[in-house]
């Protein structure tokens, strides 16, 4: 599945927009600020979804030079988490 096809699934199933970003493991990520989710994106089809983060958490994740890097030192174990699988 293309990239941009693979956002726009998400964005279907989860009903948040989805920003693509340049990143060796994440496609893209969106959030939900009334339900404070934010959502990841990852390459091989898995999505994650982090509960309770806050707004400046997912600027933070938005600005941040390397998206994996912060996912993983502000985000990752941090927030209770849900994965999920699309298929094709």
């Amino acid at each position: 599945m293309e990239k941009n096809e693979y956002l726009e699934s998400v964005e279907m199933n989860t009903g948040v927009e989805m920003i693509p970003c340049e990143s060796s493991n994440i496609e893209g990520f969106g959030y939900d600020s009334k339900k404070k989710q934010l959502w990841v994106a990852f390459k091989g089809n898995r999505v994650y979804r982090y509960d309770d983060v806050p707004y400046e958490i997912c600027n933070g994740l938005h600005q941040a030079e390397s998206k994996g890097k912060y996912l993983a030192k502000n985000i990752k174990n941090k927030f209770e988490t849900t994965g999920y699988e699309l298929r094709n």
